[in-house]
Formats: structure tokens, C-alpha cells, sequence
């Protein structure tokens, strides 16, 4: 072999080596989210058993996740970079807003007929995104037009709306709550249950406290479980903590 050739063949192992150190970090990066700091995302798997942590509020079954709904799901959440354990917050809200993401749809069907007050602005996306003030902020905000979205609700059933909806809500609504009460790094899920479902759910037992065997309490137990699934810190105890003190 003469001198030329032997470079050449250097330089494309020293090309493959670096390729391939690449690929590497690459699948160490996307191996990440097991941590409570930074602005990861949940891996496939990780958001898989956080779906089905929905069945730890007693209401029954889920099916695992499509790979669809996971992609847009990372797609909506890297915009906004929020930490996994806030990211942990939000999917125990969401699941149980969707049955483990059965359902983007308002169920009641007198809503569907638009014989509820939000008349055709009724529950979309994954937070049920309702009322045109939301749709119409909510498409500004996603889609540079505040019209599309009044004049085509049902968009909001796309799964990458369903999704970007679903983070803008919590982005303008909950995550300022939640920062302002540090409720993140205090494991407190009451102030987003609060934010987003009020009184309606946060309203207080005989003792004066949020009622755990509600529907409150039914997305606390998907909070634990999901914090127990991606090795978040289960100290200070997981509780609904700024539902009830909200309502006063």
C-alpha cells in the first residue's frame, strides 16, 4: 500500500470513528429525562408507564401510547423546555383529563350539540381546551392568527394542536401559579389542579382540606405514580396543596 492510500484509509476510519461517537451522544441525550433538573423530556418509555399510571386513580384501564402522540408531544414540550418534574405535574393533569389519552373530545354529548354555555368552543386538545377567548388566544399564540382556530375548533383534535394547546394553557394559566408557590420543588399538585379546574374540584372535604377521594385526589394518585416511574423525588410527600387555599 503506498503512502497516499494508507492516508486516505486513516481519514475514513478517523471519519467512521467520529460518526459513530456522535450517534452515541446522540442516543445518550435522548436516553435522558430520569433526572429532576434540567429541560429533558421523558423517553418513549417513561412516558409510556406515565400513561398507564393513569390506572392508579382507580377509574380503570388504558392502552400504551402511539409513537404519533409521544412525537408531538416532545415536539410541544422542547419549545417551552419545562423541567421533567414540572413535565410530571402537567402529563398527571392531562391523563386524567383524557383517561390515559383515550379521549380529546368533550364526552358529554349535550356540550358535542353545543347546548353548553361555550356553545361549539366546547372540550378539545389535551387539557379540553374551552370558551373562544382560549381558542382565539391559543390560536394567536400557536398559529400567528387568532381567527383560525374560532373559525375551525375541530383543529384542535390534530394531535400536534392537541398538544401545543394543551402546553399553551398550562404556559399562560398554570406554570406561573406554580412558580410563584415553588409548588414544583414542593411536590404540591393543588395549585394546577386549581388553575385549571377550580372549585369544581378543589373544593374543600368536612375538615377543611382537599378531598383526596375526589377528582383531585384521583390525579394526586397519578402524580405519585408517575414520580415513582421516572425516579423524581418523592420528598417533600407528594400532596394537593394549594387547591383548597386557593378557593379561600
Amino acid at each position: 500500500m503506498n503512502i497516499l492510500n494508507c492516508h486516505t484509509l486513516i481519514v475514513a476510519i478517523s471519519m467512521v470513528t467520529v460518526v459513530f461517537a456522535e450517534d452515541k451522544k446522540e442516543g445518550q441525550d435522548a436516553s435522558k429525562g430520569t433526572s429532576g433538573g434540567g429541560h429533558e423530556v421523558p423517553t418513549f418509555d417513561q412516558f409510556e408507564k406515565a400513561v398507564k399510571a393513569y390506572e392508579a386513580s382507580g377509574n380503570g384501564a388504558t392502552e400504551s401510547p402511539k409513537k404519533e402522540q409521544y412525537d408531538a408531544y416532545v415536539t410541544a414540550m422542547k419549545e417551552k423546555k419545562l423541567s421533567l418534574a414540572e413535565q410530571a405535574q402537567f402529563c398527571a393533569n392531562i391523563f386524567w383529563e383524557t383517561a390515559g389519552l383515550k379521549h380529546k373530545e368533550e364526552l358529554d354529548e349535550n356540550c358535542r350539540a353545543e347546548k353548553c354555555p361555550y356553545k361549539k368552543f366546547y372540550g378539545r386538545g389535551y387539557i379540553q381546551l374551552s370558551w373562544e377567548d382560549n381558542y382565539r388566544a391559543a390560536s394567536e399564540a400557536i398559529l400567528g392568527d387568532g381567527q383560525i382556530l374560532v373559525d375551525h375548533p375541530e383543529r384542535v383534535l390534530d394531535e400536534d394542536l392537541a398538544w401545543k394547546t394543551a402546553v399553551w394553557y398550562w404556559m399562560e394559566k398554570v406554570h406561573p401559579k406554580l412558580e410563584a408557590a415553588k409548588a414544583v420543588d414542593q411536590n404540591q399538585l393543588g395549585h394546577s389542579v386549581m388553575a385549571i379546574n377550580g372549585a369544581l374540584e378543589c373544593g374543600p372535604n368536612e375538615n377543611g382540606k382537599a378531598d383526596e377521594h375526589g377528582k383531585a385526589g384521583k390525579r394526586l394518585k397519578i402524580y405519585k405514580a408517575i414520580i415513582k416511574e421516572w425516579g423524581l423525588p418523592s420528598t417533600p410527600e407528594p400532596t394537593l396543596a394549594g387547591c383548597v387555599e386557593a378557593v379561600a
